[in-house]
């Protein structure tokens, strides 16, 4: 072999360890984004249940608190009503 074509074949070789690397350090790059974007896809998704929950046990609480409001008015109109059968006898 020429030292002419010796020298293209180390440059070929040195291009193609390079373009190797290269790829290597994309690959690595992708999965470092790819790790970010899944760690931020569980912070959301965990936010939202979260939020789902809350939202959930509010209501819990605003139909319990409407349940004693209609349980106390059964009450009193059922007071009023024995009141109401005593005047009648």
């Amino acid at each position: 072999m020429t030292p002419g074509l010796e020298l293209l074949a180390a440059f070929i070789g040195s291009i193609a360890a390079l373009a190797s690397a290269l790829f290597v350090f994309y690959k690595w790059a992708v999965d470092q984004e790819n790790a970010k974007n899944e760690q931020l896809r569980r912070e959301i998704k965990s936010e939202i249940r979260a939020e789902i929950y809350r939202e959930l046990l509010r209501l819990n609480v605003q139909w319990l608190s409407s349940n004693e409001s209609q349980r106390q008015t059964i009450n009193r109109l059922s007071g009023e009503l024995d009141d109401d059968s005593e005047d009648m006898l």
